[in-house]
């Protein structure tokens, strides 16, 4: 079940227990009032973290939990890493001081797994050491194979390797070719006088603003991003302060002139958040971070 099924049905009261590991759904996920009042109907609920987050302070029914656990570079035994690449990347232990009551999160994984689980599912998650787990990886999933060999700091291995297709041979493919065909883009076009809203990323690890000003693009976190017919068709200046609508909440933001599509417009993320429908992708559970606005220069 995604995380977003799983709101759902902490929302509808389904849910005794929500144990939640390094997510602030508050910040991260579409329709945050949704979202709070999610939080807000579990009896209780559990956060295991590195650090405090806003998802965690809104009460529980009965009890909220606070549980603190070892960042990457602290679990015993170290861990793995994948980068845009492909590749596959050892991040060993680093010695130094550790908080006496943070654990790895693997550790209290397994401790959890052998207190919920009986018979084979129970025995299955008997590790005792990371070298363990990345055995089991290496077993079970072939595109990870060969990480079992990682042991020391700087090994790495490209999964795929250097070259995905090369030569146009797409080996898991009928024929070995892949076949390519033109499709619109799914969703409904926005109504007369309304906007489609994107969401883009920017100075940010997750939920976690490093700063209020994006390098790559120049803007800021408030700034809404908007083709220059568009503007002078609104009577919009750069620097004007506006205010964004859609059906679930409005938020206040200022013009910024850019190369985007006609009839869109761009909000940084999660800042937008409280504009963004829950709509879910069937297959993966991704949430869509789109919206239909209109847009109003502020009074």
């Amino acid at each position: 079940m995604h995380c977003g099924a799983m709101l759902d049905a902490a929302q509808a009261g389904d849910l005794d227990l929500f144990y939640i590991i390094g997510g602030n759904f508050l910040e991260t996920m579409p329709d945050p009032r949704h979202m709070r009042e999610a939080l807000l109907n579990v009896p209780c609920r559990v956060h295991q973290d590195i650090h405090l987050n806003s998802s965690m302070l809104p009460d529980s029914g009965e009890v909220t939990i606070l549980l603190p656990a070892c960042t990457r570079y602290e679990q015993r035994g170290g861990g793995t890493q994948v980068s845009t690449e492909r590749r596959i990347r050892l991040s060993p232990e680093v010695p130094g001081p550790r908080i006496a009551e943070a654990r790895s999160e693997w550790e209290i994984l397994v401790d959890l797994g052998r207190r919920a689980l009986d018979g084979p599912a129970r025995d299955a998650i008997g590790f005792d050491s990371a070298d363990q787990i990345r055995a089991e990886i290496d077993r079970v999933m072939p595109m990870y194979r060969g990480i079992v060999e990682l042991k020391a700091e700087g090994q790495s291995f490209q999964y795929g390797g250097p070259l995905l297709c090369k030569g146009g041979h797409c080996p898991g493919l009928p024929g070995g070719r892949a076949i390519f065909s033109a499709l619109e883009p799914p969703g409904t076009p926005p109504e007369e006088g309304r906007f489609a809203a994107s969401t883009r990323r920017g100075a940010q690890f997750n939920s976690i603003l490093f700063r209020e000003h994006d390098a790559i693009t120049g803007g800021l976190r408030d700034d809404v991003f908007m083709n220059p017919a568009d503007a002078g068709t609104l009577g919009l200046k750069p620097g004007d302060f506006v205010v964004l609508e859609s059906a679930l909440g409005s938020m206040r933001a200022r013009v910024r002139l850019d190369d985007v599509r006609p009839g869109s417009l761009q909000t940084f993320w999660p800042e937008a958040n409280i504009l963004v429908p829950r709509s879910y992708d069937p297959a993966s559970g991704e949430p869509d971070y789109n919206a239909q606005v209109t847009i109003r220069k502020a009074d």
